[in-house]
């Protein structure tokens, strides 16, 4: 009988398999059954237990992770922990489902969240005394370089406009035909500043191609002395209706400025809606030609940034354009820290971002007004729940109000929340003449019914007094107006909706207190409300919804059209009841919403949304946006419609009376075309000072890094590189969205990030995780580091809020699954199990002699 030779590869397999690993030959990779035999806890039917019993024995106290329990007899220390592990997050997921179930009481509530910061306690003690052989697992994420999430924007030295023109560069375009001129205000490097003038009516019998455009300002700009230049860029946009488009790119020389400023200019209108979607468009009336290959009268329209719901905008005096919204997740490369945050946007009036601001709550902050002064300070009030640090803690239960205060370039000055028994929330800020601050809020009694107060802050942030308002139903401010009577007196009125109807109210504010003045009932709402407040020269005007054209404000100027309707009441600004007063309704046969209200000039200005044509319009969705001009008699005598998706819900409404000019057509902004930022963390992150994390290096004790005010990536950079030292790098990365902060740990080391208080977290702000840092082991070599696994579960979960429970939920479930894998990679063999290469020589040698045997036993 012949035998079958034994070949090289079937010995050198042999070979491998004596110096693998313990247990690492005999079990498939997908099994869940240990080496042992014993099963894991996910696949004994015979051992399952159900939810309500781990909540049960949760609650009464059982301890979440228990390596000796008898159900893992027989396992070895590896598996038994690994199977303890599994046990324990099932215990804490269970609690996360069993809070939201129908029925579960308020005490149970608060005992679920007690036992499960209980077993997150118990989780981190048993990680740091479990001694795995094979393996290693980390209660936070397992990266191996930790790399920010916030970026912080850098200062760039050139200004790209957006589409300017379309089709062939060398050829005459429309674009630039007929009255077209700017000045462009300089400051070179060297010598004085300078207005040059920029009219294309010089360049003669010159074809105003796009190109030929370019070189002529350039011209202009060189016997100016500016080496700062122009030129034209291909945007992508394949198969764009009228050719290839061209934006401008101005390019500025280190150490020059470069500012535009238009000859005329009309009044320009901003309307924003609620998914982020903002419209520029001139007044038709003003003396100034609208890009022709854009819809009528447009100048820019964009998408705000993601992730985003805007709340108001308001113009600024500079030209420049503030959106408030609400963000969660990432917005504009600033992560949220909590579950949802506020955040105020700049814009430039060519729709160009200038910076991103967020209040930096770790809980949820919701921006309900804002206001911008003369000389571009920004106010924001609304309602925040949650920690704050320098700006007060959490109140017992609910929301608080809060407002804010921000300089010109976007820098917190001042942050001031009114901690309430109840719920509260600041619905309407305005500024004074002096730089005070008046803000109308609203909190709940402990009869459940909504009362109001006005409070005024000086422009240090000293609160001066406040102003109780009593009135029939809930209280719902909603807008103020401040006028300066002189002799240092302000008068603030107020639209505050009370029960169904419009109340307005007046206070005098001496610098000292708040004293009550007129009132005025303007009748019923019908369940409507007020968005919009001014005080012109000629009276008082307040703009809001309503139903039924109940409205008591004076002769009817425009008449009710049903359903809901917008409107623009005019009044006296002393509240006294004059033949003058009236008010016009806004709309069609549908429903129809004013998002705000604005006075230029006399000329009044509303925008909002609505499901029906009017005034001569042509329906374009199901609901589109609107802006409209009321002429003298308050009839109207401008509309124009925005469409934006299916539903259109306009929430943001502003007017620059200067804002529309031949700048539009070029894509320029008014001003400095320039995109500076400040660096410091606090200002251009959600991160506040105080706010902290720790590092440890090896296992060594945990450093804690506190954010300074004046912290910036660089200094954040050069403090933990002292901490880690030889163990890696901590370095500031430049991406495309922005600096970076960066850690890059060195061969072998392990550097552990680890989240600072609940409130006061620093690596959410950071948009970093916690966890362990360090370079993955190459597992296809015999001898390596026991591998890591890491759990991705924050410090910090809880389950005090829906959002949090989700993200609990979830992150448990992740966890689960990732010890389920490292007890299949820990049954199963390692990538190098698999033999490849040649068999040594003494091997070789064997299996000769092996060979010359079996040849003499078959011969």
């Amino acid at each position: 009988m012949a035998l079958t030779p034994i070949s090289a590869d079937l010995l050198l397999s042999w070979a491998s398999a004596k110096s693998a690993p313990r247990g690492s030959a005999a079990t498939n990779a997908n099994a869940t059954t240990a080496a042992s035999g014993v099963k894991a806890p996910w696949d004994d039917t015979k051992h399952l237990t159900p939810a309500s019993t781990l909540v049960s024995q949760a609650l009464a106290g059982k301890t979440f992770f228990d390596d000796s329990s008898k159900t893992f007899t027989g396992a070895n220390a590896d598996e038994r922990k690994l199977f303890a592990l599994y046990s324990g997050l099932n215990s804490l997921s269970a609690l996360v489902g069993r809070y939201d179930q129908k029925g579960v009481a308020t005490a149970e509530q608060d005992r679920l969240a007690k036992a499960f910061d209980a077993g997150l306690k118990q989780l981190d003690s048993f990680l740091a005394g479990a001694k795995f052989d094979a393996l290693s697992v980390v209660r936070g994420a397992l990266s191996s370089q930790a790399l920010s999430g916030a970026a912080v924007a850098e200062t760039r030295r050139d200004y790209t406009t957006g589409v300017v023109a379309r089709g062939d560069p060398d050829s005459a375009n429309g674009a630039f035909s007929g009255p077209l001129s700017f000045h462009v205000d300089t400051l070179p490097i060297t010598g004085s500043a300078q207005s040059i003038d920029i009219d294309l009516a010089d360049m003669g019998a010159t074809p105003r191609s796009l190109n030929n455009v370019v070189n002529f300002i350039n011209s202009k700009l060189r016997a100016a002395g500016l080496t700062s230049a122009f030129k034209a860029v291909k945007q992508d946009a394949a198969g764009a209706v009228g050719g290839d488009q061209y934006a401008l790119k101005l390019t500025i020389t280190s150490g020059e400025k470069v500012s535009f400023s238009a000859n005329t200019a009309a009044p320009a209108v901003y309307l924003a809606s609620a998914a982020g979607q903002i419209t520029k468009l001139a007044d038709p009336d003003g003396a100034v030609a609208t890009p022709p290959q854009n819809a009528p009268n447009v100048a820019f329209d964009k998408l705000a940034a993601q992730g985003v719901t805007v709340k108001s905008s308001a113009a600024s005096a500079d030209g420049s354009l503030y959106v408030l919204a609400d963000a969660s997740g990432t917005v504009n490369g600033q992560p949220v820290k909590g579950a949802g945050d506020v955040a105020l946007m700049k814009y430039d009036s060519a729709g160009n971002l200038l910076y991103t601001r967020t209040l930096g709550a770790d809980g949820m902050a919701s921006g309900l007004s804002l206001a911008v002064a003369a000389d571009g300070k920004v106010a924001v009030a609304g309602s925040i729940s949650g920690s704050l640090t320098d700006g007060g803690t959490a109140a017992a239960t609910g929301n608080d109000s809060f407002v804010t205060l921000f300089d010109e370039e976007g820098v917190e000055q001042w942050t001031k929340r009114e901690k309430n028994a109840r719920d509260g929330e600041a619905s309407a800020a305005a500024f004074g003449a002096d730089g005070s601050v008046y803000v109308a809020s609203r909190q709940k009694s402990a009869s459940g019914d909504w009362d109001a107060a006005l409070t005024a802050y000086g422009a240090d942030g000293t609160a001066r007094g406040t102003q109780l308002i009593s009135g029939a139903g809930d209280q719902s401010p909603r807008a103020i107006a401040v006028q300066d009577l002189g002799g240092g007196v302000q008068r603030v009125t107020l639209a505050n909706v009370e029960g169904a109807k419009l109340m307005m109210r007046q206070f005098d504010d001496n610098g000292a207190a708040l004293s009550a003045g007129a009132t005025r009932d303007l009748g019923s709402l019908a369940g409507g409300d007020v968005s919009g407040l001014v005080i012109d020269g000629s009276g008082l005007y307040v703009a809001g919804t309503a139903k039924g054209g109940g409205l008591n404000a004076g002769a009817v100027a425009r008449a009710y059209s049903g359903g809901q309707d917008g409107f623009v009441a005019k009044i006296g600004a002393d509240l006294v009841a004059a033949g003058a007063d009236r008010v016009s309704y806004i709309g069609g046969a549908g429903d129809d919403t004013i998002a705000g209200l604005s006075v230029q000039g006399g000329q009044v200005y509303v925008g909002g949304d609505s499901t029906a044509a009017f005034a001569g319009q042509t329906a374009l969705r199901e609901r589109d946006g609107f802006v409209a001009r009321l002429d003298a008699s308050g009839d109207l005598d401008w509309t124009q419609r925005v469409a934006g998706g299916k539903d259109y819900a306009a929430r943001g409404f502003a007017v620059d009376g200067l804002g529309a000019s031949a700048l539009d057509r070029l894509g320029l902004p008014q001003g400095e075309a320039a995109f500076k930022d400040v660096a410091d963390l606090v200002s251009t992150t959600s991160l506040r000072a105080g706010d902290q994390f720790s590092v440890s290096v090896n296992g060594h004790g945990a450093q804690t890094i506190t954010i300074k005010a004046d912290d910036t990536l660089q200094t954040l950079a050069d403090r933990v590189e002292k901490i880690i030292l030889s163990a890696g790098a901590a370095s500031v990365q430049l991406s495309t969205s922005g600096d970076k902060f960066k850690i890059v740990p060195s061969a072998g080391a392990k550097i552990e990030l680890h989240a600072g208080p609940a409130g006061k977290d620093a690596l959410a702000g950071l948009g970093l995780s916690e966890g362990v840092v360090m370079q993955t082991p190459d597992l296809t070599k015999r001898t390596h580091p026991p591998p890591v696994y890491g759990l991705g579960l924050s410090s910090l979960m809880s389950l005090t809020d829906k959002l949090g429970r989700k993200e609990a939920s979830d992150a448990i479930s992740a966890a689960m699954q990732t010890v389920q894998k490292a007890f299949r990679a820990l049954s199963a063999p390692p990538a190098s199990a698999t033999p490849t290469g040649t068999a040594p020589a003494y091997l070789k040698k064997q299996l000769a002699n092996y060979q010359a045997a079996l040849a003499r036993l078959s011969a």
